[in-house]
């Protein structure tokens, strides 16, 4: 009977639009999915409305970045052009086809960057208007597989790919007015996020399963910790999370420093599974400072501090044929 009920549920989400890209804005206020129908959604994170839809687009699991009052920024790989959107309210206000490709977006304090892929690993910021401010080479090779605007807006952390047989990945620091380079560090990464104070920069390796921590002044590890499937952060407290791997999917959630089992962060959750998995679909973890929790697998919730229930629940997004 389970084993039915299990093929069930999966033949339920077969033809339906499936999210690959997530962003909870800081405020927690409104959600922004990239589908792999080639579509940007975007919803309110109050009731799960859906606000508005860009696209489709030609190129599949668009990346996205959500911030403030329903800005929005996405983008694409190679094949789509520009590789760079920026919108408000649901409409494109500018692009950029500077970069081949744009595989990580942040927005963060009136600034949009993206990075781009193995064709061209730039890093690009721009005002919310779409003046350039800077750019960052780091040569090919060097996908950029993670954005994050520090919590003040003053520096952003670009997670590079790194090609050969070296270290997995490289973090690098840039100060957000300008680009100077502040710091780097290379090791096994390939997400990271920031701390809700800014103090810290979370690691997560995709191959290794292993999580670092930074000293964000001065890229220094701190702490590393093996066997991790998943990291956030609550109250001050960084909190570990290890998979399951049978259906349904779940995480099982400790404290790092005591070890002792914890609820779902209820603060500022950096980084967690994304498709790292055998079997498993691309699974995405965020929050906000209020305690607002967004979890997106093949179906989306948004989770209230505390609470043993969503709020709400979308399950499946139905497809959009491209005209």
């Amino acid at each position: 009977m389970e084993r039915a009920l299990t093929a069930a549920a999966d033949r339920s989400i077969i033809g339906q639009a499936m999210i690959c890209s997530l962003s909870l804005s800081p405020d927690g206020k409104s959600i922004a999915t990239g589908c792999d129908d080639g579509t940007v959604r975007l919803w309110d994170a109050a009731d799960g409305k859906e606000l508005a839809v860009l696209g489709p687009f030609a190129t599949k699991a668009p990346a996205v970045a959500v911030s403030g009052e329903r800005a929005l920024a996405c983008g694409h790989e190679r094949g789509e052009e520009p590789a760079f959107r920026y919108a408000e309210g649901g409409r494109v206000s500018w692009t950029s086809a500077e970069l081949p490709e744009a595989r990580a977006v942040a927005l963060r304090g009136g600034l949009a960057a993206a990075g781009g892929g193995e064709q061209d690993g730039r890093v690009l910021c721009w005002s919310q208007a779409g003046r350039k401010l800077w750019e960052a080479h780091a040569g090919s090779r060097n996908i950029v597989s993670t954005l994050a605007f520090s919590p003040d807006g003053s520096a952003l952390a670009a997670c590079r790919l790194v090609g050969g047989d070296g270290p997995e990945g490289r973090i690098e620091l840039h100060s957000s007015t300008d680009g100077a380079a502040l710091w780097s560090w290379e090791g096994a990464a390939a997400q990271a996020g920031f701390s809700p104070d800014g103090r810290h920069l979370l690691a997560m390796s995709r191959n290794k399963r292993t999580l670092t921590i930074l000293q964000a002044a001065t890229g220094k590890a701190l702490f590393a910790k093996e066997d991790c499937d998943a990291a956030g952060y609550a109250g001050g407290r960084i909190l570990v999370g290890t998979a399951s791997l049978e259906y349904p999917f779940q995480i099982a959630w400790r404290d790092l420093g005591t070890g002792a089992k914890a609820p779902l962060p209820a603060s500022g959750v950096l980084l967690a599974l994304r498709g790292v998995l055998p079997g498993m679909r691309p699974t995405f973890l965020e929050g906000a400072l209020d305690g607002t929790v967004v979890l997106a697998h093949e179906r989306l919730e948004l989770w209230p501090r505390g609470a043993f229930a969503p709020r709400w629940q979308r399950r499946g997004l139905a497809p959009i044929a491209p005209a």
